[in-house]
């Protein structure tokens, strides 16, 4: 199976640890220099849930497209992977920017390619998986 690895950048990749280690700053300066437990526990709330959506959500903190003669998986940042049969796609459509696959009255999935290397979105393009499909648009 050929497969294609989009590069998140750092901020998107580690969000949800950004922004819990802010809110955990922010829950130790108010119980070093406030008065009231309470803030404490206001700031320490949002911190754990950062964490916990950090790592809850670990695995699909990635982005790719693979494929082979029977299926493509599509998998986009933060969401689960879609498989797509080549019996059951209407269309396919890969641009510089774009990668658009339909598959049914409501079915499919448009990507776009702003993380993919050149080489690899040139790969994509090409005649060998051009040729995986019976209905392709360029």
């Amino acid at each position: 199976m050929q497969k294609i690895h989009g590069q998140l950048n750092f901020f998107r990749r580690y969000y949800n640890l950004i922004f819990g280690s802010f809110w955990m700053i922010f829950s130790i300066l108010s119980f070093l220099f406030a008065s009231e437990e309470l803030f404490v526990f206001l700031y320490l709330i949002p911190a754990v849930l950062y964490f916990f959506s950090h790592f809850y959500y670990r695995n699909t903190n990635r982005i790719f497209i693979a494929w082979n003669n029977e299926k493509i998986i599509v998998a986009e940042h933060l969401q689960s992977e879609k498989e797509y049969f080549l019996t059951e796609i209407d269309s396919l459509s890969v641009t510089n920017s774009h990668f658009i696959l339909k598959s049914g009255a409501a079915n499919g999935s448009m990507m776009e390619l702003k993380y993919f290397a050149q080489e690899d979105i040139q790969l994509l393009q090409s005649e060998s998986l051009a040729s995986n499909f019976s209905k392709v648009s360029a």
